[in-house]
């Protein structure tokens, strides 16, 4: 059978140097090089949406030295390998989800500087942040091995650092041992190694599918840690869009993503 990826139509709408091998090459560090095309396009597109939240992230945390990105691309206006964040029918790509979270007016990232690891609380709003921040280290099958609570309290327009204490940031085995911030129902977590160092289960949903007024309810509950769950629904359904993306549950905690499609 022929290679889509490596098809003449396909390279032809693939402009960037050197095309694919590009795309390799920044895949075979994170998340490795699938052999097959489904899933290949899927990994370059969570690729994309990892490192283009990396670099948001970075400038947000640096307020006011920096205070966010401008995008370039929003949208390709016809089928083409690119750094848009819509594709020319309109269907937001994983990165679309992902600068939405990035762009959040409030938010919480993680960064590593000088072997000390810290959570950088973003408030872009006209008002304090305040709440109790939970911070845990756990493992991929959800047992707990240190937490701690922080009050804060970020002032309006600024980003506040808080370093991490050793029992929470320092692993025993970073394979299975992730970090998991929580406030206000934000989710944030940070994992010690790359994807494919990480023993992640090979099936760690379970899925319940609702029928709804406009479609489905798809809930999806981790037995262990599932890292940026996405809805492919239009491999289903050529019509159908989802609520949201790239989304990560840890062991025990469960997601309901909303399906709008006409199809039954």
């Amino acid at each position: 059978a022929s290679d889509p990826k490596n098809d003449a139509n396909f390279l032809l709408h693939q402009k960037a140097d050197d095309s694919n091998g590009k795309l390799d090459r920044g895949l075979a560090e994170h998340v490795g090089v699938p052999d097959e095309f489904a899933d290949w396009h899927w990994a370059t597109q969570l690729n994309q949406a990892r490192a283009v939240t990396y670099a948001i992230d970075h400038y947000r945390r640096w307020w006011p030295r920096t205070a966010g990105a401008i995008i370039w691309q929003l949208n390709d206006c016809w089928p083409v390998t690119s750094w848009a964040a819509i594709d020319c029918e309109e269907r937001p790509k994983p990165l679309w989800y992902a600068m939405r979270r990035a762009f959040a007016p409030r938010n919480v990232v993680f960064a590593s500087e000088n072997g000390i690891l810290s959570v950088v609380l973003l408030n872009d709003t006209d008002h304090p942040w305040r709440g109790e921040l939970r911070l845990s280290r756990e493992q991929l099958d959800g047992e707990i091995l240190a937490t701690t609570t922080v009050q804060v309290n970020v002032e309006p327009r600024t980003a506040t650092p808080i370093a991490l204490p050793d029992a929470v940031s320092h692993p025993q085995d970073r394979t299975i041992e992730i970090v998991v911030v929580r406030i206000e129902g934000v989710t944030r977590v940070h994992t010690f190694v790359e994807d494919i160092e990480l023993a992640l289960e090979a099936d760690p949903l379970d899925v319940l599918v609702e029928p709804t007024h406009d479609g489905y309810a798809v809930t999806v509950t981790a037995s262990s840690f599932a890292r940026d769950v996405t809805l492919l629904a239009e491999r289903a359904a050529s019509d159908a869009t989802v609520d949201d993306a790239l989304v990560t549950v840890t062991a025990g905690q469960s997601a309901t993503f909303r399906v709008r499609t006409k199809a039954s």
